[in-house]
């Protein structure tokens, strides 16, 4: 969220009293390309990326997303998925999917990459489906993760 606020807060009819919204300039653009994601229309609106810490969240393509981002069915929390939540996943679900590259194109801020890559081979991505919340791709190193070299604010 903070990234969205970060875009937004300049042209929201209403101000914000928060420390801890980073500058706009710290949205960087980034690629990230997949090299086992299952066959998708490039118009496709029901994409996600979901950056994944591995050892809190264990990617597979049984998986689906929808279990670890809700409460179960009767409202009783689970620890595993309650963890996965607050400290092991973030979803992008605005992006550019290029078809014949493999590549997803995004905007996020720098300081989550960054922290994402100082952590070694522990965070990945992966795409997954949100009207079936079952993945797309498997999940790719961070290290995958390109710097366009733009910023939101150039």
């Amino acid at each position: 969220m903070t990234t969205l606020t970060s875009i937004w807060r300049r042209v929201l009819p209403f101000g914000f009293i928060a420390e801890n919204v980073p500058a706009a300039s710290s949205v960087r653009q980034y690629t990230m390309t997949f090299t086992s994601a299952l066959p998708i229309l490039e118009t496709s609106t029901v994409l996600l990326l979901v950056f994944m810490d591995s050892p809190i969240v264990k990617p597979s393509r049984r998986d689906t997303l929808r279990a670890t981002l809700l409460e179960d069915e009767a409202d009783i929390p689970t620890p595993g998925h309650r963890r996965a939540r607050e400290e092991g996943l973030h979803v992008v679900s605005t992006f550019e999917w290029f078809k014949a590259q493999q590549t997803a194109t995004f905007w996020l801020r720098r300081d989550l990459i960054e922290g994402f890559k100082a952590q070694g081979d522990r965070w990945g991505c992966a795409m997954y489906r949100s009207d079936t919340w079952s993945p797309q791709s498997m999940a790719e190193k961070i290290t995958q993760v390109r710097d366009v070299g733009v910023s939101w604010t150039d």
